[in-house]
């Protein structure tokens, strides 16, 4: 099958929801109840950013106040922008999210904290999480298949080293939508799929700054020292040789065993996978334990499904892994995930509702190719 094809098919199983949508759900709704929260919220909203409009046009004179509204315009217009829209949204949530997301043949219900499942861990998706953060949660069966949809955080609060255990500042490790559900076919091994580019390790960026920092430090001190003396015809100091080279050393081993050594021993055993798909392969990469069973698994028509799903999501970030036969996708997002409405456009407006069912569609979508009257075995 196509990928076009596959896109095709998502978008008339996403218009299927949204005629539901404007046929059952819309007409019960107290639109007019949401549509004055939502222009007094815009009202506020354009008046401060009038305010400050304002005072750039006064003070352009004054470059230093010039680029003071300018920052505070910008440092407070999308914290606020943020807070009138949560209270939007909220009011919407609260009054019809289960009945919008009954629509797909699913249920909704607010998320709980708990510790992370050892399928989870099992999957090589996160290195050391132990906490996951669920909100919105959407789950159910379709067709045949048990799935649960949620907007997630992936956390690690610590990990164990021998007989010690680390505890320190909790990290996010992912954040965005967590899905996970059954498999039709039986998966005696683990199969990931990750990006090429692989960023989550910005989620403690700044503990790699700080221990990139103090590696060049100690290398400039000890070859800094070299460069001096040999330029001034005396042997070098001692101390500060010995100084550089610790800091090099030390924090040099620190940062190479946190970015690099661990994510080698967290991939222990998983060999890399030659992709068929050269569309998957031009931001992907696959690992698994098992080859011929990682072949089977990522057939042509679960890839062009999976590409579609990041189509939907506008990314190239998203993981997936087969483990214990269950699917786990992880597909990252910075802001909440299957919102419903905008400040910008009335609920009346389609562009409100589209992306949810976009979204929520390429899922099922992708769901529909491990439905369990068409099972298979390795």
């Amino acid at each position: 099958m196509k990928t076009n094809t596959i896109d095709k098919d998502i978008q008339k199983l996403s218009r299927k929801f949204q005629r539901e949508f404007y046929d059952n759900v819309y007409p019960k709704m107290k639109v007019n109840s949401f549509e004055s929260t939502r222009i007094m919220c815009l009202s506020l909203f354009f008046l401060m950013i009038a305010f400050f409009i304002c005072i750039l046009v006064s003070s352009i004179s004054r470059l230093d106040l010039f680029i003071f509204a300018l920052i505070m315009e910008i440092a407070v217009g999308f914290p606020l922008y943020q807070f009138l829209y949560q209270i939007y949204k909220s009011k919407v949530k609260k009054a019809y999210y289960k009945d919008i997301v009954a629509i797909t043949g699913l249920n909704w219900e607010q998320g709980i904290r708990k510790t992370i499942d050892a399928q989870i861990n099992n999957s090589k998706l996160f290195m050391h999480a132990s906490h996951i953060k669920e909100d919105d949660v959407i789950s159910g069966t379709y067709q045949n298949v048990q799935l649960k949809i949620s907007d997630a955080s992936i956390i690690d609060e610590g990990y164990t080293h021998g007989n010690s255990s680390e505890e320190h500042t909790p990290t996010t490790l992912f954040s965005g939508v967590f899905v996970y559900f059954d498999s039709n076919k039986t998966i005696k091994s683990t199969t990931l799929i990750k990006p090429k580019i692989d960023l989550s390790f910005l989620s403690k960026g700044w503990m790699y700054f700080m221990l990139l920092f103090w590696t060049l430090f100690g290398a400039f001190m000890f070859f800094g020292d070299i460069a001096y003396s040999i330029s001034k015809g005396k042997l070098p100091d001692f101390h500060i040789l010995l100084i550089g080279l610790g800091f090099f050393a030390g924090f040099g081993y620190w940062f190479v065993e946190s970015a690099i050594l661990r994510e080698l021993r967290h991939l222990k055993d998983l060999e890399k996978v030659n992709l068929e798909s050269t569309e998957l392969a031009k931001n992907y990469q696959a690992f698994s334990y098992d080859q011929v069973e990682a072949r089977y698994l990522l057939t042509t028509a679960f890839v062009d499904r999976f590409l579609s799903v990041g189509k939907a999501f506008k990314t190239n970030s998203m993981r997936c892994a087969f483990v214990g036969s269950k699917i786990i996708l992880t597909i990252p997002s910075k802001k909440d995930s299957f919102e419903i409405g905008s400040l910008f456009f009335p609920l009346s407006n389609p562009k409100a509702i589209r992306s949810f069912f976009d979204q929520i569609a390429s899922i099922l979508y992708l769901v529909e190719y491990f439905k369990f009257d068409e099972k298979t075995n390795l």
